[in-house]
C-alpha cells in the first residue's frame, strides 16, 4: 500500500499540471484531472440518459436554427424591399460573435488551465484579437450600407488588420521548431521538407491578401475585371483546404477514439470546404448578373447542409435514446458490446471510489 502511494506521489510530482491540481484541490483534484484527461465525449453523452440526450438534441437544433437567422434575414433584406436597418440584419451574427469572444475570455479561467500555473498563457490572444477585429469589420459594413459616404478601403481596414494577425501566426508557424512539431504528426505540407513548409504557409497568406485587396478595389470600382478573377484567390484557398482535409494528422497516442475523432474532423473540414466552394461559385454567378440566380440560390448549399445536419442529429439522438431506454429496461444491445461489457452507470469525470477501495483492501490482504 505504501509503495503504491509513493508511486502515485511520484507521478503527480513529475507532471506539473497534476502537481498544481494537487496544490489547489488535493487528492480530489488529482483524481478529477486524471479523469478529465481520460474522459471521452461518447462516454459523457451516455451518462446524460434519455432526457439529457433529448435536451442535447434540442439545444443543438436551436443553435443551428439561430445560426440560419442571419442568412435568412440577409436574403430577405436584399431580395425584398424592407425598412430594416443593416444593424438589425447583422444582430444574430453579433450575438454569435459575443458568445465566441466571451468563451475565449473565460477559457483561461477553467480549472484545467488555472492549474497550469499561468492561466494567461492558455489565452488564445490571436483568436481574441481576430474576433474583435472581425466584429469591427461587420460594424463598418453596416455603417457603409446604411448610407455612410465611406470608401470601401476604410470598411476593409479592420479586415486587413485581421489578416495581419493571421499572417503573424503563419510566420510563427513557419519557424523551424514549429515545423519539427508539425512534421511529427504529419500535418499537411510539413512532410516534404522545411522549404516546402514555408511555401505552403506563405502562399496561403498571399492568396488571402490578394482576395481582400481585389474585393476592396472591385467594390471601389478601381479594378475593372470580372468577378471570376476577383474571386480566383478564393478558389486557390479552397484547394489548399481540400488538400489539408485529405491529410489527417497522425495521432501519437494509441487511443482509437482520438484517432476516430481526428478522422471525423477531417471529413467535416472536407464537407465544409466543398460547401464554401459552391457558395463562392454561386456568388460569382450572382455578381456577374447571370439570369436565374438570386441571393437565395447563393445560400442554398448552406441551407441544404444545415437541413441534412439536423436530420442526422435527430436520427442519432433517437438511436441513442432507444439504446439507453433498452439498457434501462435490461435489454442487451449491440451498443453494450462495443464497451466490452463495462458498466455504464459511472461518471467518467468522477473517480471510481468503489473499485479503488476494493483494490486497496486486496493490496492490504496481500501485504
Amino acid at each position: 500500500m505504501q509503495f503504491k502511494r509513493v508511486g502515485e506521489a511520484k507521478q503527480v510530482l513529475m507532471d506539473p499540471e497534476s502537481r498544481n491540481f494537487y496544490d489547489m484541490y488535493g487528492d480530489e483534484g488529482v483524481a478529477f484531472h486524471r479523469a478529465w484527461k481520460e474522459a471521452k465525449p461518447n462516454e459523457m453523452l451516455r451518462q446524460m440518459g434519455v432526457g439529457g440526450i433529448a435536451c442535447f438534441c434540442c439545444a443543438n437544433t436551436i443553435c443551428v436554427l439561430f445560426l440560419l437567422l442571419f442568412p435568412i434575414m440577409l436574403c430577405v433584406k436584399v431580395s425584398e424591399p424592407t425598412d430594416w436597418l443593416w444593424g438589425f440584419v447583422f444582430a444574430p451574427l453579433w450575438i454569435l460573435d459575443t458568445i465566441v469572444i466571451l468563451m475565449l475570455c473565460v477559457w483561461p479561467l477553467l480549472p484545467v488551465n488555472v492549474a497550469k500555473g499561468d492561466p494567461l498563457s492558455s489565452c488564445k490572444w490571436e483568436w481574441l484579437a481576430q474576433g474583435l477585429l472581425f466584429v469591427c469589420f461587420q460594424v463598418f459594413i453596416c455603417i457603409k450600407l446604411d448610407g455612410a459616404d465611406w470608401p470601401w478601403a476604410i470598411v476593409f481596414g479592420p479586415l486587413y488588420a485581421f489578416q495581419a494577425v493571421a499572417t503573424a501566426s503563419a510566420v510563427y508557424a513557419a519557424m523551424p521548431a514549429q515545423h519539427t512539431a508539425a512534421a511529427k504528426v504529419k500535418l499537411a505540407g510539413s512532410t516534404c521538407g522545411y522549404i516546402v513548409w514555408l511555401v505552403y504557409q506563405f502562399v496561403q497568406q498571399a492568396l488571402w491578401w490578394a482576395l481582400w485587396a481585389m474585393l476592396q478595389m472591385k467594390m471601389d470600382a478601381h479594378l475593372p475585371v470580372s468577378w471570376w478573377i476577383v474571386l480566383s484567390p478564393a478558389f486557390g484557398i479552397c484547394a489548399f483546404w481540400l488538400f489539408a482535409s485529405t491529410h489527417t494528422p497522425v495521432v501519437l497516442s494509441n487511443d482509437q477514439d482520438e484517432r476516430a475523432y481526428e478522422q471525423a474532423f477531417s471529413r467535416w473540414k472536407f464537407g465544409l470546404t466543398v460547401i464554401l466552394l459552391l457558395v463562392t461559385i454561386l456568388g460569382a454567378l450572382l455578381a456577374e448578373r447571370t439570369s436565374g440566380f438570386t441571393i437565395w440560390a447563393v445560400w442554398a448549399p448552406i441551407y441544404t447542409a444545415s437541413g441534412l445536419f439536423l436530420c442526422a442529429l435527430c436520427a442519432t439522438s433517437v438511436n441513442l435514446c432507444t439504446q439507453e431506454q433498452a439498457y434501462e429496461e435490461g435489454v442487451h444491445t449491440p451498443f453494450d458490446d462495443e464497451d466490452g461489457g463495462t458498466p455504464r452507470d459511472t461518471d467518467p469525470l468522477q473517480p471510481d471510489r468503489h473499485s479503488h477501495s476494493h483494490s486497496n483492501e486486496h493490496e492490504e490482504e496481500t501485504v
